[in-house]
């Protein structure tokens, strides 16, 4: 199956727009606020030409975010249908996995797959695509709301000066760039910003897509059981699934139906998951979880949180001060990240400490 760095650079050919869009957006947030505080009588103007802007580069994203999605959509499917053949050359024993698997090999990737595939790429792309899009218009009404209230409560302090102002906007803008611009709000009422709700639904999908890849290659050449992937550092939610053997199908007399296990939170949002064709009397290697290791992976990006927020800090100071300020913060982060890397050994992953490069 996908490799994880592999499916972090498939997702994130879909996530980057978004961080790139929404440096973008915070960077012309802080562009109009010094504007307004600069010339305060013409708020209006200001206001209509940052809208416009806004919109601008939203209608960009719009127009680059259906392409790349069905790329990589496409890809993930095509890697789920891959590593079917991968596991017939690695099959071993004569009398059981190999020769079930060998029909497989010499089954042709005929028409009728081809439709099928055509069929469950353009169904999960255009998903995605609709949950993403979905997400422009709160991402408009959010900024609106934000740099009105920026507005209002900055010209509160008018008669103190300029630099009361300045130190209100830049508190206001501090506030937008840690919680992220709000693109998605959940039925639990929790706010989304649009880089991590972006990289939350497009890993999802791609998850399900190399899984439908998988289970449609498998189904096609009549087999229907597949065992789940083993980690050390399982999330809870899908740890009692770990190792275990479904059937595609539901029909298997002695296995569970994989649907069941999904629905019962095997695969969900940033599961590392995969599964694997499995035959019956295989047997299966387990793997010992180690006690601690999930809530070292939760510290480790806790800590990846708290670099990208003082990166974007950095990003809507509005002055010097408050940018060596939020530099700082960096360097601290960074340097605690370097030592509960040396601690753990786990292996630091560098691209989930940026913030995008806004253009």
């Amino acid at each position: 199956m996908i490799s994880g760095y592999d499916e972090q650079r498939l997702y994130e050919k879909v996530s980057d727009l978004y961080i790139d869009v929404q440096i973008r957006l915070l960077a012309q947030m802080k562009k109009s606020v010094e504007q307004g505080i600069k010339y305060p009588n013409r708020q209006a103007e200001i206001a209509n030409q940052l809208d416009q802007e806004l919109r601008r580069i939203m209608r960009e994203l719009g127009v680059f975010t259906p392409q790349a999605v069905y790329e990589v959509i496409e890809r993930a499917y095509e890697v789920g249908i891959q590593s079917v053949d991968e596991e017939l050359q690695r099959a071993r024993s004569p009398n059981s996995l190999q020769n079930a698997l060998n029909r497989a090999e010499k089954t042709s990737y005929d028409y009728s797959f081809n439709q099928v595939h055509t069929l469950a790429v353009e169904s999960l792309a255009g998903e995605l695509v609709t949950v993403l899009s979905g997400t422009h218009g709160v991402i408009l009404n959010s900024l609106g709301d934000r740099y009105r209230e920026i507005v209002a409560r900055s010209s509160m302090g008018a008669i103190t000066g300029v630099d009361t102002r300045r130190q209100g906007a830049q508190r206001l803008l501090n506030q937008l760039s840690d919680r992220g611009i709000t693109s998605f709000i959940d039925r639990s009422g929790r706010n989304w910003d649009m880089s991590s709700y972006t990289e939350m639904s497009t890993r999802s999908a791609v998850a399900r897509a190399q899984i439908k890849g998988h289970v449609d290659r498998l189904s096609h050449n009549g087999y229907d059981l597949v065992k789940i992937s083993s980690h050390f550092d399982p999330s809870p939610l899908c740890k009692p699934w770990q190792g275990k053997v479904f059937s595609i199908s539901g029909k298997h007399p002695k296995y569970l139906s994989l649907q069941t296990s999904i629905n019962s939170g095997l695969f969900h949002p940033n599961c590392r998951h995969s599964l694997s064709a499995y035959q019956e009397g295989e047997k299966i290697k387990p793997v010992d979880v180690q006690e601690g290791a999930y809530l070292e992976r939760q510290k480790q990006r806790y800590i990846e949180r708290q670099i990208r927020k003082w990166k974007q800090r950095e990003a809507v100071a509005l002055t010097r001060e408050e940018q060596q300020k939020a530099r700082g913060k960096v360097r601290e982060w960074q340097a605690e990240m370097r030592e509960f890397i040396q601690s753990t050994d786990r292996r630091r992953d560098y691209a989930r400490e940026q913030i995008g490069k806004a253009k």
